[in-house]
This record gives structure tokens, sequence and C-alpha cells, in this order.
């Protein structure tokens, strides 16, 4: 097993004030389920979630995510998450800033996957692993704005 790092940043605007943004985006039951692959988000107390990924699979190479994590609030414009426990480390950050009637969410994540790889073909799973990283906030940030914005969250 190789760990492999990545990260991904992104700065979106929603069109809704920030006292909502903040409150869909720290409850990552209702939040997560926007992140790409995500099966099922598991609430296991003390501010911690457990999180199932579907299974992935590229050039015979399978992954799937099952892993713990803690979020930690302030209670107005940050959310922040870090990696407890399990084969996908994850970490990362919600900051918030009212625009006039928007709120402006700048996202950063740094993830490692316990990938079933030799160390030498960590490269070639590097770039696969870059690309999933920046899709999934990609599609993360896309399914946040439209849930706020169409009031579905």
């Amino acid at each position: 097993m190789t760990w492999i790092p990545c990260s991904a940043r992104k700065s979106i605007t929603i069109h809704a004030p920030l006292e909502k943004v903040y409150a869909y985006l720290a409850d990552p039951e209702r939040s997560g389920k926007h992140w790409g692959g995500v099966d099922r988000i598991e609430n296991i107390g003390n501010s911690q979630y457990r999180w199932l990924l579907q299974e992935r699979s590229t050039a015979g190479i399978k992954f799937k995510g099952d892993y713990v994590t803690k979020y930690t609030v302030n209670g107005k414009d940050e959310i922040n998450w870090a990696y407890v426990s399990g084969n996908f480390k994850t970490g990362g950050r919600h900051r918030l800033t009212a625009s006039g009637d928007s709120t402006i969410v700048d996202m950063s994540v740094e993830n490692e996957a316990d990938a079933p790889v030799p160390a030498l073909l960590k490269s070639v799973a590097k770039i696969f692993a870059q690309s999933e990283t920046d899709k999934s906030l990609e599609t993360f940030a896309d399914g946040v704005r439209r849930a706020l914005e169409s009031g579905a969250a």
C-alpha cells in the first residue's frame, strides 16, 4: 500500500446569506452528499463522522474509502475537518465571507488515499488521485451552490 497525497482549492459565490450557507456546510450529513462518490455518512458522535465511499476502479486498481473525520466549527464563518482514522486521510476548511446578499466560500481540501499500488507506480496513481480530488471538489461546490440557491437546502 502507498499513501497518495493531493490537494485542491476553490472559491465560489453563493447567492444566499452567510448564516444559511454556514448552517448547511457545518452539517456534513446534509452537505456531504455533494462530494463525489459518497455512499453514506454516519454521525458517530463527538463531532465525528464515518464516511463510506463507493468503490472506484482504474486500470485494475480498486479503492473503497472508509474513514472517520472530526469537524470543528467557530459558530460564524469557518468549518474545519480533520482525519481521525481509516484508509483515506482528509482534512480541509471552508471559510465564508459575506458579500452583500451573497456569500463567498473559500474551500480547501487535502487528501491522502491508501492506494493498493506498488511504490514504483505512485507517480501514475498520483495523477489519477489529483484528478479525482479536483473533480470531487468541483462536484461538491456545484452541488452546494445549487442546493442553497434553489432553496432545496
